[in-house]
This record gives structure tokens, C-alpha cells and sequence, in this order.
């Protein structure tokens, strides 16, 4: 089936907003790519941030169908979770642009982020927490804290897919493909590692009195 103009003018945002982010992009930029008039654009799309909100929606739709796939044949919280970062590797690696999108959003947008009314990722972040909240030992963490022992792992999936232009220029071609091999076997040990902690009760961190009493090293005797 034929996609509609409006698909196609989502898919070039798409491309654009991953490459210059939210600022760097503007309506004429789009228009002009797809060979439209802003006028056009603006027709399908009231204003940019419109149209910004509608490719983030589109993104976290997409997450939620991995995410239903992959619970149809990983039913246990941990088994679903490390299934699901491995799936969203397979597709960062599918389609770079939407990964470099869910960097951006998550990581580099502090000014938009002061004035957004909605968060089109906020589900697909709830879900890794709800998640990481059912494993053994960890009911007892917040949504933050739950958040916190998953959400470095997402930049660990994607960094390596998203730094490929700059480590091809830097390592002899040789080398870079060797990083390419041995990148995701890195990435399974990582995973299988991660989450060994939550088996077991995570206490909260102790907040000291005195910051300058905290020690590096045990008293001596």
C-alpha cells in the first residue's frame, strides 16, 4: 500500500529532527526536502512542535509493539526486560534515526524540555521502571530509583550504533570492524550483568550528616 503525504512528511521529520534535533530543524527545511510548500506542511500539521509531538508518538507506538511482541514469548519481568533492550538494539540497528531521536528527546533537549506540556515517551520510560520493579527484591524502589538501575543501560545499547560515523573515521577500517563484531557480544555480557543486583533488596543509600565525614577507605584498627 502507497503511504499517504502525511507519512511521508512524518518519515523526512523524522530524518531531519534525529539529525539537527528540535531547533536545528525548521518547518521550511522539511517542506523543502520532501518537496512540498510550507503551506502544505502546515495543512497536515498546525506548527513544527505539532508536528515534532506526532513523530514522537509515532516512536513510542512503535515501542509499545515491540514491547507486547516481546511479552508474548518472555512472560517473567526479567527475562521481558532483558529481551526487550535486546530488541530495541535489533531495531536501533534496523533504523538509526529513530534511536538518535530517543537520545535526543531523553538527553538533549533542556530547553524544550522546561516548556513541554506532554511527553510522548513518558509510557515506554514507565514501563522499563514497572519492569524493573518486579524483579525479586526491588518492590521496594520508587519509580526514580527503579528508573535509574535500567536508564544507563538504554544509552549503552544505542551509543555504539549512533557513534558510527565518527569511530569510522577515526579506526583503520580493520579495527572498526572488528568493534562492530565484538559490540554486541559486549552488549549480551553487559546485559546479563546489569540486573544481578535487583535479585536481592537494594537498601537505599545512606545520606551522611556531615558530606566531609564520608570515607574512601575502612578506619584503621
Amino acid at each position: 500500500m502507497a503511504r499517504s503525504t502525511r507519512e511521508d512528511l512524518l518519515r523526512r521529520a523524522q530524518t531531519l529532527f534525529a539529525s539537527r534535533g528540535f531547533y536545528g530543524t525548521s518547518l521550511a527545511n522539511i517542506a523543502d526536502a520532501e518537496g512540498v510548500s510550507k503551506q502544505a506542511l502546515l495543512h497536515h500539521f498546525r506548527s513544527k512542535e505539532r508536528l515534532y509531538g506526532e513523530v514522537l508518538i509515532a516512536i513510542a507506538q512503535h515501542y509499545e509493539v515491540l514491547a507486547e511482541d516481546v511479552s508474548r514469548s518472555h512472560g517473567e519481568p526479567g527475562s521481558w526486560l532483558v529481551a526487550f533492550l535486546h530488541r530495541l538494539y535489533e531495531d536501533a540497528r534496523r533504523d538509526p534515526e529513530r534511536a538518535q531521536l530517543l537520545t535526543r528527546e531523553l538527553l538533549d533537549n533542556p530547553s524544550r524540555a522546561e516548556n513541554a506540556q506532554s511527553w510522548a515517551l513518558k509510557p515506554f520510560l514507565e514501563r522499563l521502571a514497572h519492569a524493573v520493579r518486579q524483579l525479586p527484591g526491588a518492590a521496594s524502589l520508587s519509580q526514580g530509583e527503579a528508573l535509574a538501575q535500567v536508564y544507563p543501560l538504554l544509552g549503552a545499547l544505542q551509543y555504539g550504533l549512533l557513534s558510527q560515523p565518527t569511530l569510522k573515521a577515526i579506526l583503520p577500517s580493520r579495527e572498526f570492524k572488528a568493534f562492530n563484531q565484538i559490540q554486541e557480544r559486549a552488549l549480551d555480557a553487559l546485559l546479563g550483568r546489569a540486573l544481578e543486583p535487583l535479585t536481592f533488596s537494594v537498601p537505599k543509600a545512606a545520606q551522611p550528616s556531615n558530606p566531609f565525614a564520608m570515607r574512601t577507605s575502612p578506619d584503621k584498627p
